[in-house]
């Protein structure tokens, strides 16, 4: 089992609905190099959560949106943003 099964079955053991538990594994993907948005929502599909769900929080939380969660580099990277 890979470290994204384990912390979804985390979240899963938790009140944090889908939204949240899209946010933190889409940070945990990017922390672990999984950093093409296209191979996020891959990893995240399998694990059950909706496609366009993902692609939505991927957009809406990158630098430049009120909640500023990551980045997109000019070729399509997400990193982390930092404090």
């Amino acid at each position: 089992m890979n470290s994204l099964n384990v912390l979804n079955d985390t979240l899963n053991g938790t009140k944090a609905d889908k939204h949240e538990k899209v946010i933190v594994l889409i940070a945990a993907c990017i922390d672990l190099g999984i950093r093409r948005g296209s191979e996020i929502i891959s990893r995240l599909s399998d694990l059950g959560y909706d496609k366009g769900h993902i692609a939505l929080l991927l957009k809406h939380n990158r630098q430049g949106t009120v909640d500023k969660l990551w980045i997109r580099d000019n070729d399509g990277l997400y990193s982390l943003v930092k404090d």
